[in-house]
């Protein structure tokens, strides 16, 4: 990898941090009301997943306090479509035990590839589901987009850029339905270390910021650690990240 490779992914991860609010930020009334929920939503992956494979990922989120799980297990069929499931934002962990409330997003995944030249390829996707409340409330849940990739042919260099569309149950009642996606991914060590950044546009529940190393010590494993950060004046938390991804 060249030297000159790093540069654009330090430029969008210090321009995604300086876009975060202050760290003493009020949050929204709605957001106060489900404190435990600490949502910054984990983008899904959008690489392809081949045909007859698997592919498991486990993310695991630190708030001030709390912890959540986020699990989706994917498998490719041909056609360059991908389906699965994720239970996300799954609590195990509260340093008050009274506010943990386990409260999963179980959510359907399906994603189609298309591939438009080399190195191009063109990505639409859904993850529609249910949100499950400790009060007995369930809702709807929708996150819809629509992804461009560029690969580059001698770097390895990732770059996406896409919309997206969040129902009121997954963006938050009364704030941005739409908004847009950015990712960087840059190899530092060819099929080992990999540098990410990863943005999502929008003042509600899903809009953040996500910094993170990923290390593969062999082809099926992958285990990464991260930061995510919320967007200017979306209400959400500052979080850690820590995931394992697995692929056959």
């Amino acid at each position: 990898m060249a030297a000159r490779s790093k540069y654009p992914t330090l430029i969008l991860c210090l321009a995604l941090i300086g876009a975060a609010p202050p760290l003493n930020a009020a949050p929204s009334d709605e957001k106060s009301s489900k404190k435990h929920k600490g949502r910054v939503h984990n983008t899904p992956d959008i690489e392809i997943t081949p045909s007859g494979r698997w592919h498991v990922s486990e993310e695991l989120n630190f708030y001030a306090g709390q912890g959540s799980s986020n699990t989706t297990l994917d498998y490719g069929l041909p056609w360059g479509v991908n389906a699965g499931f994720s239970v996300l934002n799954a609590g195990f962990y509260s340093a008050a035990p009274a506010t943990l409330w386990i409260e999963p997003d179980a959510l359907f995944n399906l994603e189609k590839h298309w591939g438009l030249a080399d190195g191009w390829e063109l990505i639409a996707g859904t993850q529609t589901g249910a949100a499950f409340h400790h009060t007995g409330l369930t809702r709807l849940l929708d996150f819809t987009y629509v992804d461009s990739q560029w690969v580059h042919p001698s770097w390895g260099t990732e770059l996406h850029l896409g919309g997206y569309y969040a129902n009121a149950a997954m963006a938050g009642r009364r704030r941005d339905a739409f908004g847009w996606h950015a990712n960087l991914e840059v190899p530092l060590i060819a099929d080992r270390l990999v540098l990410e950044g990863d943005y999502l546009s929008g003042r509600n529940n899903v809009g953040g910021s996500t910094v993170k190393l990923s290390y593969s010590p062999t082809r099926h494993w992958t285990m990464s650690f991260g930061v995510q950060v919320p967007a200017a004046r979306s209400g959400n938390d500052y979080s850690g990240l820590f995931g394992v991804y697995w692929n056959n």
